[in-house]
């Protein structure tokens, strides 16, 4: 599959719905391109009026929290069970986007089978059958590690009841900026053919055996925000996607119940132009 790169903005693509919310910056609107084979819902945040920009570093707080607002309305609107929340920005070439400036898209597959949001490079590593204990309370770790070191890594963690984001040693080791909400590391076990793959941790315990983002306070959004501008102007990202998943591990393929967000771009420095990179959001 080749990477979509277009120098005309296709208006029609993302404005032939009529929006479904309002905000002051933002819209949400059915996604019209979708497949009813694999979804049960898809829709758009894009921004409001004619915005063709993609640099998501200018974003104000104000939007940030927007943002949020408008993804807890969209999942308790349409009752979503599960899914991922992929937000596109930078270079098209690396974001994988249509359009040259950011927007949001909120997945819910119907749990009929894989589905990929294609964005970047990377994730296509086979699965690796696992036989050990789960811990439903931590999340799922059987079919989900993409490598025996990985596989090795969840053996030791959430098969022993221990969540790899809530344990305190292994965050003074690893964590690159802290906040009062989110804190951000590198991800020990990173994606294929990526440059920069890094992990933002909602602070606190889990509070239910889902990925629940029905509770984050506006403030937190905000910094959400914040903490992903510091990440994208420090290792000088160019573009990629920023990939959030929700609700039941059946319909996002997390292995993991502690909220947290994945900030991902590809490594074009090989690219013969037909890089491909995936974030894996439901494995049927």
């Amino acid at each position: 599959m080749s990477e979509r790169i277009f120098l005309t903005p296709p208006k029609k693509l993302l404005y032939s719905t009529s929006p479904l919310k309002q905000g002051v910056f933002l819209s949400v609107r059915d996604d019209f391109t979708v497949n009813k084979r694999y979804y049960r819902n898809r829709l758009l945040i894009i921004p409001k009026g004619e915005f063709y920009f993609n640099q998501i570093e200018t974003t104000p707080s104000d939007t940030w929290k927007e943002w949020g607002y408008l993804i807890q309305w969209t999942i308790n609107r349409y009752k979503m069970k599960g899914g991922a929340i992929v937000i596109s920005f930078g270079d098209t070439k690396r974001s994988g986007s249509p359009v040259p400036f950011i927007h949001t898209t909120i997945h819910e597959p119907n749990g009929s089978g894989p589905v990929n949001a294609v964005f970047v490079a990377g994730n296509t590593m086979p699965l690796i059958p696992t036989d050990y204990t789960q811990n439903e309370a931590l999340g799922d770790i059987q079919a989900t590690a993409r490598s025996r070191k990985y596989h090795a890594h969840m053996k030791k963690t959430v098969g022993e009841g221990i969540c790899p984001f809530c344990d305190k040693n292994a965050k003074e080791k690893t964590c690159i900026k802290d906040g009062k909400f989110w804190w951000i590391k590198p991800n020990d076990f990173p994606y294929r053919r990526h440059a920069h793959h890094l992990i933002m941790v909602l602070k606190g315990k889990h509070s239910s055996k889902e990925n629940d983002i029905s509770n984050i306070c506006p403030e937190s959004w905000a910094e959400f925000g914040k903490i992903i501008q510091w990440a994208i102007q420090k290792y000088s990202i160019l573009g990629g996607g920023i990939v959030l998943r929700f609700g039941s591990r059946k319909y996002n393929a997390s292995t993991l119940t502690h909220v947290h967000a994945h900030i991902q771009a590809p490594d074009l420095t090989n690219d013969n132009g037909t890089t491909v990179a995936r974030a894996v959001i439901c494995k049927g």
